[in-house]
């Protein structure tokens, strides 16, 4: 794939927020408020061969690309459109802003942009940062006990996650992002160290109810204060990755 997940900086709020691409079942897009926009982009954070083995498309090469606002721009939203694929050559995600006031006939706006690529760190973040979701059964040996739950699993770091001693009283911080807490029961969270790659590895057991789809949201805490972006996820019958049979 060309990339691994959406990046938002909302300046406004003080956050860097982290969306992983899924190839859902139905077309799905996802509307992510900010307060003022800083950045936004799509983000290629698989960078090994071995995560593909594809010696001829290489994704593992395929650059991020950094969207930075200059002038003009107000406070809107992200929107993040996943359109379901069943193959690689169909290019399938896009992102674009959205201002919040609505464009009318006749208006006139004028907006200044830079347009940037390169690895990962074109986009200048400096916090910790989710490589990896897992979405699995949580209701199976080493998921859980829990009818209709999921297990999720995200592994971080980078930023000053790397400079803590394994032992370091890091706590996890987990909640519905949607403002619908009554569509998901969060019935644990945790985080603990994985000394075989180094990285800080957040678990939840959740489980969905309702009709609408939940949105979680989760990041890493030290003392009360953040140590990594934040990362969000929905897990809606549309999800298509992680979804019940």
């Amino acid at each position: 794939h060309d990339s691994s997940g959406l990046l938002i900086h909302d300046q406004g709020a003080g956050e860097w927020l982290w969306r992983p691409l899924t190839n859902p079942s139905r077309l799905r897009l996802s509307y992510l408020q900010v307060d003022r926009l800083a950045g936004f982009g799509l983000m290629q954070r698989d960078t090994q061969f071995h995560q593909f083995e594809d010696a001829e498309a290489r994704y593992d090469k395929r650059p991020s690309a950094w969207v930075a606002p200059r002038q003009g721009w107000s406070n809107g939203e992200v929107v993040l459109v996943e359109i379901p694929t069943n193959a690689e050559t169909n290019d399938n995600i896009v992102a674009f802003w959205k201002p919040k006031e609505p464009v009318k006939q006749g208006d006139h706006r004028a907006l200044a942009y830079s347009l940037r690529f390169g690895d990962e760190d074109v986009s200048g973040q400096d916090t910790g940062r989710a490589l990896q979701t897992f979405v699995g059964d949580g209701n199976r040996p080493g998921g859980g006990t829990e009818e209709g739950a999921y297990r999720i699993i995200v592994d971080f770091a980078g930023g000053a996650l790397d400079e803590l001693k394994p032992n370091a009283a890091i706590v996890s911080n987990v909640s519905e992002g949607s403002g619908n807490s009554d569509a998901v029961e969060i019935i644990e969270h945790f985080v603990e160290y994985v000394e075989a790659d180094g990285t800080w590895r957040l678990s939840m057991l959740v489980r969905p109810g309702g009709e609408k789809a939940p949105v979680l949201r989760g990041q890493l805490l030290l003392d009360n204060e953040p140590l990594t972006e934040t990362w969000t996820y929905s897990i809606g019958p549309d999800s298509g990755l992680g979804q019940k049979q």
